[in-house]
């Protein structure tokens, strides 16, 4: 954020806001986990990825820049 400029940083957004996580919460770190626990996280962020693209995409067409509020 300290490196983003001041009036691009509304733009900003943590991966976990789309993977559908509680608010305040970020995607879990499973780096001492079992198998199950990567699988879990990576299925999150491969959802989450999914909604950014889609997010990015619906846009592509329409006048103007995206709106990332």
């Amino acid at each position: 954020m300290a490196l983003c400029p001041p009036s691009l940083q509304h733009r900003i957004r943590r991966m976990a806001a789309y993977c559908r996580l509680p608010e305040g919460r970020g995607v879990p770190d499973s780096y001492d986990g079992t198998d199950a626990d990567f699988e879990q996280v990576l299925d999150l962020i491969e959802a989450g990825c999914r909604r950014l693209v889609a997010e990015l995409t619906d846009g592509a067409n329409a006048p103007g820049p995206p709106s990332w509020s």
